[in-house]
């Protein structure tokens, strides 16, 4: 097959099944990676899979733009909505030689993706998933020319540690907290660390922030589901990132959980590839735990409080309507308390939302951590 060959033969396979699904693609959620996915899950063909698509990605910066839109098109409805997957072997020709690439695409449907790591280091507390631009729609995939590799084995085991000791610090923030049974003065370090981070006693706010801490154990008990976003334009300079959601439940008037975080991994989580890892840094914690809070907990990421000139005041007026999900929200996601300086002047200054702000539970937790030298 020569290269027009190629278009015009996966643009007719595309088009000869669902038509309706081969033309939902428009320019933006279009892309090869579904597909490259799927081929790279067969590692003793990795090699020449690479080479394949580097030279379909060559040929379509050849092309005109119309034609390579199409012929992406036509690739992400062949890996993503084909019906026959799971019936037999689909043929990729390879570009510019005489031999032909063949692979499995389908899988029977309740298969478990292949571990995404090498040396028989697998996840451990947490499942992992792949980019799928039909579920993240609001992201798209980079071009083949800036994709990372699968996470290897000090990745992974970056992640395994990072979140065992992150479980660590909310259990040992929720213990702290059970332990503080009555308020004296002067306070002890437990009752001064609360009131740091959450501002003065009220009753019902150190409930619910002891509650809180309980679901988030839970929640990192349970394992998040790990979304790989390294590969997208929002992942390749984002740290981590999760969706606000209550996942607070009620079982036999218990606390317990709904639900798994799900939590978006991006390329900043793991700045340098390969070598070795030994532990996770405070902020790490920190930050993990901030996450969860918005995944478990439903937290809001609160706007700073200017303290250098009196009165104190909102750099950002937050939402202030009580009764609303939104509540303490800043209006401006990049500006936000996200620092232990911050957070202790939000707590000061409003307790009340400062029990809502995500990052006063990932500082509170990781300062219990830091104090007890783990």
């Amino acid at each position: 097959m020569n290269h027009q060959d190629v278009f015009d033969e996966f643009i007719r396979m595309a088009q000869s099944e669902r038509q309706d699904k081969f033309l939902k693609f428009n320019e933006r959620t279009s892309c090869l990676q579904p597909m490259v996915m799927a081929l790279r899950a067969d590692i003793a063909r990795r090699t020449m899979t690479k080479m394949s698509f580097d030279q379909i990605r060559r040929t379509l910066e050849q092309k005109s733009p119309n034609d390579s839109q199409k012929y992406q098109n036509a690739l992400n409805y062949v890996a993503t909505n084909w019906p026959s997957w799971n019936r037999g072997v689909m043929v990729m020709p390879q570009i510019g030689t005489q031999s032909q690439l063949q692979h499995r695409l389908g899988v029977p449907p309740k298969v478990p993706p292949r571990p995404p790591t090498i040396s028989g280091v697998v996840p451990i507390g947490w499942k992992y998933e792949s980019f799928d631009p039909v579920k993240q729609s609001w992201t798209h995939a980079l071009t083949m020319a800036e994709f990372l590799p699968p996470l290897d084995k000090s990745e992974t085991t970056r992640i395994n540690e990072s979140l065992l000791r992150a479980k660590y610090a909310v259990e040992l923030a929720r213990d702290i907290l059970i332990k503080i049974s009555g308020w004296s003065t002067p306070l002890n370090p437990n009752q001064q660390a609360y009131v740091d981070y959450f501002g003065s006693y009220d009753r019902q706010r150190f409930k619910l922030v002891l509650d809180n801490f309980k679901i988030l154990v839970f929640a990192f008990q349970v394992g998040p589901k790990i979304i790989d976003l390294r590969n997208t334009d929002y992942g390749k300079t984002c740290y981590a990132a999760c969706f606000r959601a209550n996942l607070r439940g009620n079982t036999n008037g218990s606390l317990s959980l709904t639900g798994k975080v799900d939590m978006f991994l991006g390329r900043a989580f793991l700045k340098s590839r390969g070598g070795s890892y030994t532990s996770s840094t405070d902020a790490t914690v920190g930050t993990l735990v901030h996450e969860f809070a918005h995944g478990a907990i439903n937290a809001v990421d609160a706007p700073p409080v200017i303290t250098n000139t009196a009165p104190w005041r909102w750099q950002l007026t937050p939402n202030l309507v009580t009764t609303h999900d939104e509540y303490g929200a800043s209006p401006d996601n990049g500006i936000q308390a996200s620092t232990e300086a911050d957070d202790k002047a939000l707590a000061t200054f409003n307790a009340d939302i400062a029990i809502r702000n995500a990052d006063n539970y990932g500082q509170f937790a990781s300062t219990m951590l830091r104090r007890e030298g783990k």
